[in-house]
Order: C-alpha cells, then sequence, then structure tokens
C-alpha cells in the first residue's frame, strides 16, 4: 500500500460544518411601553409641524389670530392656574380687566417665542445679532465678571425668549456657554432642543448629570446658564419670599456660586416692539467665610428679588401657566414622610459636612 493511501486512511473523516450559535430572542417591549413611545412620536411630529407652520407664517398672523386662538383653547388648567396666580399677585392693585389683559398679553408673548425659536432652529448668529440688543454698559459689565477667573453663572427666569441669551453669549460675545436643563420625556423634542443648542455651540447638561463637569466648566472661565424661577419639590431648595408669598426656590445656583467662587449675574431679555433688550441686573458674589446656610438663603434671596422686579415691570413677559406656589410647608411635610416610609425621595438640605462636589449637586 502505498504512503498516500495511507494517509488517507489514517485521516479522521470531517463532520458537517459547526453551526454558528442561535442569536438569544430579544424580549419585545411591553405593549404599553411600545404605545407611549408611538404617541411621544405623534406628538414629537406635531410639534414639529407647529414650528414649520409657525417658521412660514407671517407676523400679524400668529401673534395676532393665532395668539387669541391659543388663548382661548389652551387647557382650562393653564388658564385657571394663570388667572389664580394672577389674582393672588395683583389682586390688590389690579382689576380683573387689567389682569385678563396680561394673561392675553401672556398668551400673544409665547406665541412670538413660539415663532422665533422656530426661526432659530434654521438661522444663524446674523439672527440672533438682530433679535437681541444689549444695554450700552452690559458688555463691559459682563466682561469684568469673566476677568476674575471664576466663570459666571448666568441665572435668568421663564421670562422673554430665554433661549435666544445662550445663543447671543455664544456667537456675539464669544463665550463658552453651557445651559441646566430638564429632561423632556418626549426623546425627539429633546433631542431638537440639544441640537438647536448646538448650533450656537451651547452644551446642554442635564439636572442629574455630575456637578463636577459644572465645576470644570466654570472653572475654565464659561458661562453657565441657569432658570432658577421653576417650582421643583425634587430639588434641594428653601422658601423664600417671590412676588409676596412663600415659594420653594431651588438653592442649586447659591451652592454652585459658593464652591466655585463664580458671581451670579442675573439678566434678562424684554420685548422693545423689534427686538429684545439685553439687561443686567446687579451681580451677587458668594462669602464663603460666612455660615453656609445663611449665605445660601442670601444669595437665593437676592436673585429672587431681581426676579421679582423684573416681573412686576413686565408681567406679560413671565409664564404664569406655571404652578409657581404648589409646593407648600404640609406638602412638603407629606413627601418627607413618604420618604420616611420610603415611597419617595426627597432633596435632603445642603450641610456643612458634606463634600465639595456634593455641594453642588441637583443645580
Amino acid at each position: 500500500m502505498s504512503a498516500e493511501s495511507t494517509s488517507l486512511a489514517t485521516e479522521p473523516e470531517l463532520g458537517p460544518p459547526p453551526q454558528p450559535p442561535r442569536a438569544a430572542p430579544q424580549k419585545r417591549p411591553p405593549p404599553r411601553a411600545t404605545l407611549r413611545r408611538r404617541l411621544r412620536w405623534v406628538h414629537a411630529r406635531l410639534v414639529f409641524l407647529g414650528l414649520w407652520l409657525a417658521r412660514i407664517s407671517p407676523l400679524w398672523f400668529w401673534c395676532g389670530p393665532f395668539a387669541r386662538l391659543l388663548a382661548r383653547c389652551a387647557p382650562p388648567q393653564l388658564r385657571r392656574t394663570a388667572s389664580q396666580q394672577l389674582e393672588q399677585v395683583f389682586g390688590a392693585e389690579l382689576e380683573e380687566p387689567a389682569r385678563r389683559k396680561i394673561q392675553r398679553s401672556m398668551f400673544s408673548h409665547q406665541a412670538r417665542v413660539l415663532r422665533e425659536i422656530a426661526q432659530l432652529r434654521r438661522s444663524d448668529a446674523r439672527y440672533v445679532e438682530r433679535m437681541v440688543t444689549p444695554e450700552p454698559d452690559f458688555i463691559e459689565r459682563i466682561a469684568a465678571l469673566r476677568q476674575l477667573g471664576k466663570g459666571v453663572i448666568v441665572v435668568t427666569p421663564h421670562f422673554g425668549n430665554y433661549e435666544l441669551m445662550p445663543a447671543w453669549f455664544s456667537r456675539v460675545l464669544g463665550a463658552r456657554v453651557s445651559v441646566i436643563a430638564k429632561r423632556i420625556l418626549n426623546p425627539w423634542v429633546d433631542t431638537a432642543l440639544i441640537e438647536m443648542r448646538a448650533r450656537f455651540d451651547v452644551a446642554t447638561i442635564y439636572q442629574e448629570e455630575s456637578p463636577r463637569k459644572l465645576l470644570r466648566f466654570l472653572s475654565e472661565g464659561g458661562l453657565v446658564g441657569i432658570l432658577p424661577d421653576a417650582d421643583l419639590i425634587r430639588m434641594q431648595g428653601i422658601f423664600v419670599r417671590f412676588l409676596g408669598r412663600d415659594a420653594w426656590t431651588t438653592t442649586g445656583p447659591a451652592n454652585l456660586s459658593i464652591v466655585s467662587g463664580a458671581p451670579i449675574a442675573p439678566a434678562f431679555l424684554t420685548w422693545n416692539g423689534s427686538a429684545y433688550r439685553l439687561s443686567l441686573g446687579e451681580p451677587i458674589f458668594p462669602d464663603r467665610r460666612a455660615p453656609r446656610e445663611e449665605e445660601i438663603r442670601r444669595i437665593t434671596e437676592a436673585w429672587s428679588q431681581t426676579f421679582e422686579n423684573a416681573i412686576r415691570a413686565t408681567p406679560d413677559h413671565w409664564v404664569w401657566i406655571h404652578a409657581r406656589w404648589k409646593t407648600t410647608e404640609e406638602r412638603l411635610l407629606q413627601r418627607r414622610e413618604k420618604k420616611r416610609l420610603g415611597f419617595a425621595k426627597l432633596p435632603q438640605p445642603a450641610s456643612d459636612d458634606e463634600p465639595r462636589a456634593r455641594d453642588a449637586q441637583r443645580v
């Protein structure tokens, strides 16, 4: 027998080729989650359709007939909240017809802001520069704050078109800007807002992200924008007087200012008929040698007072449909009781023995 036949005889027989492992079957999302996602997609399509209509509609129509329709067709809960809060704040100063006029002007102003945001999504720095006119000494005052080397914390209420402000700081002033924002449940709308800000080199930092990112950004001389006038019971806060009533107010800006040493600069955009006037309130400087809790209260009350002055001067610029005084002492006590029983998360007040990085948490 030849060597070739011997090698063939001793070679083991090969079996069938091994089959690739089957992929594990993917779990299907529950029907309720799928339906919720589809509804959010439909909601996002409607939002984008509304923005497109706002962008192509003439200004006289959008801020005239459409604004009146918006004021009449808004959800009853929103109209009721605005009416009640206007009465609680201005009830002793203004008659009911004057308060109704403020409410109608607010809806008209919000319609104009919606149209401007639709324009902002497709515009560049020239549009921002045309829409925002700073006060004569604004640039010099903000430059003096930036020269301190600690960064600047810019706080503004839900007043005017607050989305124009970071775009102006970034593209016109040439500053590095980040804004602290609440994550929107609709992912398509949330992504659209982030992309709109990124169009003007404005970064978005979510409220639940690490405060170290904010501290590092401020130490590099950046500007951080915050909208701290909302009632957020899950955030660390205290009760301060705001528009004549005790309001649960976040202590995030005060904590961030004390930890970083950055001053707080209240800024406002007020419509003058053709553009927004950008004004700067009195800067608030932290005293890091003062008792911590007293300094937090002083800073929080200081910027809250500047907000109140601006809202009283131009009340139709503020979003009265937000339930600003929803959190009360009783509701807070109920939440603490639920926290004790393990049913809810309650923000704990900042204390001196907490690490530095946690002092600015939940800004």
